[in-house]
């Protein structure tokens, strides 16, 4: 087994950590059959994480290496997800609303401004 990381930002904090986590870990095996899907039966898993309010990292686990240009095929996905299906239903939950730095309401949805989504082999 190996296991890639990267990580992502919001582009604010969700106001309830436990209930944002709980929705990620409720969509994570529909995200796992659909990374299959496009990437093949080599993924096992795929897992987005809450380390912070703002903040996370995403791990995936393969039965095997993946090549350089396999990971740049599922860094691509990971960021259309999170732009549109897993990322679009996620900032509209109750829990995603908040405040930019500059106090006016905004919604936590992952920052396409900051994430690259590069993952990188775990040793």
């Amino acid at each position: 087994m190996c296991k890639y990381v990267t990580n992502f930002d919001l582009y604010c904090r969700v106001n309830d950590k436990e209930a944002a986590q709980d929705y990620l870990d409720n969509s994570c095996s529909e995200m796992t059959e659909l990374l299959k899907g496009y990437a093949g039966d080599d993924v096992v898993s795929i897992r987005w994480i809450l380390d912070e309010s703002d903040s996370g990292h995403i791990e995936l686990i393969t039965d095997c290496e993946l090549s350089e240009e396999n990971l740049a095929s599922i860094s691509n996905w990971v960021s259309g997800q999170n732009s549109d299906g897993l990322g679009e239903i996620f900032e509209q939950q109750d829990f995603a609303v908040g405040m930019d730095e500059d106090g006016e309401e905004a919604y936590a949805s992952f920052d396409w401004d900051t994430n690259d989504y590069a993952f990188e082999k775990e040793e």
